[in-house]
């Protein structure tokens, strides 16, 4: 009920953890029995928009039922500041420019031209050109872009003129590298895109 005693509408929860019990209900007169319950400690949720949310603990010891009036106040104006850390965005033990693509971009990114999805995706970092042909450029080199998947490098030109193109729903993640190309990767490269 409200601070003036009517039965409003509200979401209940009844949770026992110990027996793993949670019942929810969306009232619409204020009233509810819960029935058939086992002995022990539960906690009692009720929600409303617009008003403070109650959590109550009750004791049910015995057959003899339990009664409980909830009074739901209206919630009071807040606001608030939160202040967190920043996040990692730099490594500092780390001597290459490496840029990570996760799967959630991967997932976000719009499908242009097929077989055009992970060379688009590795053009929107920094350091990569993409010429007209769907060729890669990094660092303006022409030709000198390794793709390793899994560990084994692909030795092969992989523009899509050449050779079939790895599609981009197929891959979990990107790690691309344009300088300080550590010396696993070998030969004299321009850039590097791990998948």
């Amino acid at each position: 009920m409200d601070a003036a005693g009517i039965g409003v509408p509200a979401g209940i929860e009844l949770i026992n953890q110990a027996v793993k019990a949670r019942q929810s209900i969306q009232l619409s007169d204020g009233k509810y029995s819960f029935r058939n319950l086992s002995y022990g400690m539960y906690r009692l949720v009720v929600t409303q928009p617009g008003f403070s949310q109650v959590s109550e603990l009750l004791e049910i010891r015995s057959e003899v039922p339990v009664t409980r009036q909830i009074t739901l106040s209206v919630q009071a104006l807040k606001s608030e500041v939160v202040v967190r850390d920043p996040d990692t965005l730099i490594d500092p033990n780390c001597t290459t420019a490496a840029y990570f693509i996760g799967s959630v971009e991967i997932k976000e990114l719009s499908h242009g031209q097929p077989g055009r999805g992970l060379i688009d995706l590795i053009a929107t970092q920094p350091g990569w050109l993409l010429e007209a042909n769907g060729i890669l450029h990094p660092r303006q080199s022409e030709y000198d872009t390794q793709f390793v998947v899994n560990g084994f490098p692909l030795q092969e030109n992989r523009s899509p003129a050449f050779a079939p193109t790895v599609e981009a729903d197929g891959i979990e993640s990107v790690k691309v590298y344009t300088s300080g190309i550590p010396p696993e990767f070998g030969n004299k490269l321009g850039g590097v895109a791990e998948l």
